[in-house]
């Protein structure tokens, strides 16, 4: 993505069952700084924390499979009823969960993240898709870092954010919900979309950081 191409205000969604948690980022002076950071139930809230941005990254879905892979037999059965965002992709980290389609059970986080994408796009906001677990992932040389659940697991998180964001004294104890957001909200300001080798896409796409450092 081209400097000209990246957001001056941008922000980044964890999207749980009953609650969300994003950060919002600013460009000032060349770096990006955390302005903000937010945690509720209640997603108009969420829309107002956003407003102004450039792009709001979500880790979720924005809405039930179509089925585009359906019949696709060089796709592994677990991801064959998902979206395209979630089709693996060489060298990066395939989601753990898949999408299913409409009129399907569908898990609690996941509604709740169609809720968050159609109240931001019905705020005229651009929203694109994320996988915090992947985004460290990559920021950590195509490394797992220790799991987020972990005192070593967010530590290694906030270093490995530090070099590209101008974190509060008080990130330092940050819940992993409140950093998977801060990462999400570092790939809308500067990720890029994932390339795929869909036919017929769905016009779903999983955004991440620029493999060559962001």
């Amino acid at each position: 993505m081209s400097t000209s191409e990246r957001p001056d205000r941008a922000a980044g969604v964890d999207v749980g069952a009953g609650r969300v948690h994003a950060v919002a980022l600013a460009r000032r002076a060349g770096r990006l700084e955390v302005t903000g950071r937010y945690e509720g139930g209640a997603t108009s809230d969420l829309v107002r924390f956003c407003d102004g941005a450039g792009r709001v990254a979500v880790d979720a879905p924005g809405e039930p499979s179509r089925g585009a892979h359906r019949e696709d037999m060089a796709v592994a059965a677990k991801f064959r009823g998902g979206r395209c965002s979630e089709i693996p992709v060489p060298g990066t980290p395939a989601v753990s969960w898949v999408t299913p389609p409409a009129g399907n059970p569908v898990p609690g986080w996941m509604l709740t993240g169609f809720e968050v994408w159609h109240r931001l796009r019905g705020a005229g906001l651009r929203a694109v898709e994320t996988y915090p677990a992947a985004a460290y992932h990559r920021l950590n040389g195509g490394r797992w870092p220790p799991r987020k659940s972990t005192g070593p697991g967010r530590a290694a998180r906030l270093a490995l954010l530090r070099p590209y964001l101008h974190l509060p004294p008080e990130a330092a104890g940050w819940s992993h919900d409140t950093l998977d957001a801060a990462v999400a909200a570092l790939v809308a300001a500067t990720g890029a979309p994932l390339p795929h080798r869909c036919p017929e896409p769905d016009g779903s796409r999983m955004w991440l950081p620029a493999r060559a450092g962001v």
